[in-house]
Order: C-alpha cells, then sequence, then structure tokens
C-alpha cells in the first residue's frame, strides 16, 4: 500500500516537472523571439534611415503601418520571395543554444524522475 502510494507520488512529481520544464522552455523562447524581433527591424530600420536619413519620417510611418497590420495580412505576404529569398535567409543562428537548452532541460528532468523513483540511489519500494 505505501509502496503503490510512493509510486503514484513520483509519478505525480514527474509530471509537474516535466509541465514546468515545458513552460520554462515556452516562456524562454517567446522572451527570446520577441528579442530577436525587435533587434532585426530595428537593424532594419537603422540601415534604410543611414542610408536615406531624408527618409526617417517615411520609415517610421511604414514601421508603424507594419505593427498596426493584422496577422493574416503579413502572413500572407511573400514580397521578398519574389527576389529569390526564402524564410531560412532570416533564421538567427541562436536556434542551436534553443537545442541545448532543450537536451540540458530533458537532462535535468530526468535524472530528477530517475533520483526520486530511487532508480539510481538503489533503493527499492
Amino acid at each position: 500500500m505505501i509502496v503503490r502510494k510512493k509510486q503514484k507520488v513520483v509519478l505525480f512529481l514527474s509530471f509537474v516537472i516535466c509541465f514546468i520544464s515545458t513552460v520554462s522552455i515556452l516562456a524562454f523562447w517567446m522572451h527570446e523571439y520577441r528579442q530577436n524581433s525587435l533587434t532585426y527591424v530595428s537593424k532594419l530600420c537603422q540601415i534604410i534611415i543611414e542610408d536615406y536619413p531624408d527618409a526617417e519620417t517615411q520609415v517610421l510611418s511604414s514601421l508603424k503601418k507594419y505593427h498596426t497590420d493584422t496577422d493574416q495580412e503579413i502572413q500572407s505576404n511573400d514580397f521578398l520571395a519574389q527576389y529569390g529569398y526564402r524564410d531560412s535567409d532570416f533564421v538567427p543562428d541562436s536556434q542551436q543554444k534553443f537545442f541545448i537548452l532543450v537536451g540540458v532541460v530533458f537532462l535535468v528532468t530526468v535524472c530528477t524522475f530517475f533520483f526520486q523513483s530511487g532508480i539510481c540511489t538503489g533503493v527499492t519500494g
């Protein structure tokens, strides 16, 4: 009876740890995505304004229009594809860091599960 109860607690804690890990990864990814989006759009606007200082007002006006466009209008836009660009041309190199983070979180979760269940410590029910 006690062993069965212990197994349920270990199983519940494992699910909680997996859930918390998944939510943490999602929150980290969203934060990084927002930061990268702002950085890339900011750099693009900076380059345009440096090359064409007279166009500063137009660039900022266009940025405001872009900001108010709906998601459907933005997603259906393939303007740069006409010039030979692909979506992979604009992917930041930080994807490698993301996969390392996922691997570390997975290993921590698995080790926590094994230690809680007594598999690695040699404790049996």
